[in-house]
């Protein structure tokens, strides 16, 4: 009886690079302290914890089992509600908000790898990073204005943004389909706290207004948990 066929250890040294990508979801527990008693906030406000989120990684394998590289990964949440007002002629109308926020991360990044079958199919990976992440909020709040000209919608908008120095940690199992490309599930966390922002603000009659590198005194906490669908691809 013939034995059964093995692959080659994916960390061989013909093979040099390992390029990473996964996607899917994550979810932010702590982030609406920052807006304070959640009991108070809207109930679309719980949107903006939890979006999608793409990875991306490249790394030079220094041995079988370990390399060194870069990881990027973009997270984007959004949400949008209305809730009634009363204007000064005692009538109510809607006034709404929308959001859009974005948070990229990049690092330098260590990877650690085992082949724990004897057939070497399966990859278990670590992947330890530290770097700087990124927040752009985008906000913007829409009104109603009535006088006797009529009725018009009136609109602000603000951009906050900020960065703080951050750090990833990523988990892996994985098969390997062919020779250099392997798919499987991971989970990763990310850490990160932002306590200055800037923001700009614009409105009505070229309202303008704007602050760079203000203290927040109650910090936003960015930090994320996430799970996602994982390729990884060699080559030399």
């Amino acid at each position: 009886m013939s034995k059964p066929d093995t692959l080659k250890p994916v960390n061989t040294p013909e093979i040099r690079t390992c390029l990473g990508f996964n996607a899917g979801i994550s979810t932010m527990p702590d982030y609406l302290d920052f807006f304070g008693s959640s009991s108070e906030l809207p109930d679309y406000y719980n949107r903006l914890k939890t979006g999608v989120h793409i990875n991306a990684s490249v790394y030079h394998m220094i041995k079988r089992s370990f390399g060194v590289g870069l990881e990027y990964s973009f997270f984007k949440t959004s949400t949008s509600g209305r809730f009634l007002t009363e204007t000064s002629s005692s009538i109510f109308l809607f006034e709404s908000e929308k959001y859009r926020q974005y948070v990229n991360y990049l690092g330098a990044s260590v990877l650690f790898q085992q082949l724990p079958d004897v057939q070497q199919r399966f990859i278990l990976s670590e992947s330890l990073s530290l770097g700087v992440m990124f927040l752009q909020l985008e906000y913007q709040t829409t009104y109603p204005n009535v006088d006797q000209s009529g009725y018009n919608d009136i609109s602000n908008n603000m951009v906050l943004t900020g960065h703080s120095i951050s750090a990833k940690l990523g988990l892996s199992a994985e098969y390997r389909l062919f020779k250099s490309i392997s798919v499987g599930i991971g989970g990763d966390f990310i850490l990160g706290t932002l306590k200055k922002i800037s923001f700009e603000s614009t409105g009505p009659d070229n309202y303008y207004s704007s602050g760079d590198d203000l203290e927040l005194s109650d910090p936003m906490d960015l930090s994320r948990i996430g799970c996602s669908f994982v390729v990884h691809y060699y080559f030399k």
